[in-house]
């Protein structure tokens, strides 16, 4: 596609970078790898606790609730 119509393309990319930049190039981009990976690490050990308080091995189901 962008072969056949590199303009109509480019045009489609500037417009996407504008809707969710919001006009400003440096909030499109995300954080850092490395501190993705920390917050992902960090939100895998919070379930990991869980689950292992509730005594569900291996992550095979979801806590039993109260409702």
């Amino acid at each position: 596609m962008f072969y056949r119509k590199p303009h109509t393309v480019a045009r489609n990319i500037e417009s996407a970078f504008k809707l969710y930049s919001g006009d400003k190039p440096l909030a499109l981009f995300a954080d850092k790898l490395e501190k993705n990976i920390h917050t992902m690490n960090a939100i895998y050990q919070e379930i990991a606790e869980l689950l292992e308080a509730t005594e569900i091995d291996n992550f095979e189901k979801l806590p039993k609730t109260d409702d």
